[in-house]
């Protein structure tokens, strides 16, 4: 599904709908309007973030929940990333320090270092699907920046104090937990996710950043296949 103000849905002018526990009320709105009973609901990156705060208020709709790259503690997330900012080429480390901290998310030099990390923690396939490369130019910044921030690494928006963890022990919902070995939402985080779901599984896909399914797509599709017959 597309949250409002994603995709090909509608555009409110009123930005206070635009948040986690709104978007909540959007999956669970859609469930009901398709007359849906218990489904198996899946989340990638914010969606994983997403799915689990789905899962805390309304488990009892779920048949299994499957994260990719999903998150939910947003702050140990931003520590993880800014790790791997660290790994960066040091041309990379100093624009974006410089430009950074003078709120220059447009610089070319910012952007170039963005794209360097992009490449190797969001998607590492030498050519980008064009789904891929038509969701980051349609991305809406009225939404992604407010909620989220300028890019995938500098989470400065609404969501950047959320933390899930200590409620993920209510989650009783067979869960799977993915993401890549390169993954901007790094293995920590997943693993994070894992150890607090009660019988949840954790996969890392050893070739794969942020997008498994795009970047090993048979072995991904097999997984979460496996996962869904498990469950039926």
């Amino acid at each position: 599904m597309d949250q409002l103000g994603c995709g090909r849905s509608e555009r409110p002018s009123d930005p206070s709908v635009y948040t986690l526990d709104h978007n909540v009320d959007e999956v669970e709105g859609v469930r009901q309007a398709l007359r849906l009973d218990r489904v198996h609901l899946f989340g990638s990156s914010y969606g994983g973030l997403l799915a689990l705060a789905y899962a805390i208020r309304h488990q009892e709709h779920l048949r299994s929940l499957v994260t990719a790259g999903g998150l939910a503690d947003v702050p140990f997330t931003v520590a993880e990333m800014q790790r791997l900012v660290g790994e960066l080429s040091a041309t990379s480390r100093e624009a974006i320090r410089k430009y950074g901290a003078l709120g220059y998310y447009q610089h070319p030099e910012y952007l170039k270092a963005v794209d360097e990390f992009y490449h190797r923690h969001l998607c590492r396939l030498p050519v980008w699907p064009d789904e891929v490369a038509r969701t980051l130019v349609e991305i809406n910044h009225e939404v992604y920046g407010r909620m989220n921030g300028p890019n995938e690494f500098t989470i400065i928006g609404t969501i950047r104090d959320i933390d899930l963890t200590p409620r993920l022990g209510e989650i009783r919902t067979p869960t799977l937990v993915t993401g890549g070995r390169y993954d901007e939402v790094t293995p920590n985080v997943a693993r994070q996710i894992r150890d607090h779901v009660a019988g949840a599984r954790q996969v890392t896909f050893e070739e794969s950043a942020h997008l498994p399914f795009w970047e090993e797509r048979t072995a991904f599709v097999d997984e979460v296949a496996a996962f869904l017959r498990s469950q039926e």
